[in-house]
């Protein structure tokens, strides 16, 4: 039974061995994926606070567009309504 339990011995020594030589270049890879993730988090964040501050700096002046948006349709309707006076019986 000695040669059984030395043999597996064996075996789980070379086993550790294995997984020693192989986990160096793991914890080198997880580490190049921690940095690469907090580098595009790092990155998404300064384009949020570039985009939040054109969003303000321009919200003012789409603001205008947006409240003077119909101002060419209402003309439209006006000048239809002042050419054709019955237009107004019906409106």
């Amino acid at each position: 039974m000695s040669a059984e339990i030395e043999k597996a011995a064996e075996r789980l020594a070379k086993l550790r061995a294995q997984i020693d030589k192989v986990s160096g270049p793991l914890a080198d890879a997880e580490a190049q994926l921690r940095a690469a993730e907090d580098a595009e988090k790092a990155r998404r964040a300064e384009r949020e606070i570039e985009y939040s501050r054109e969003f303000v700096k321009n919200s003012p002046e789409r603001a205008s567009e947006a409240a003077n948006s119909g101002d060419d349709a209402r003309q439209r309707f006006y000048d239809a309504l002042s050419a054709e006076p019955w237009f107004a019986a019906i409106c």
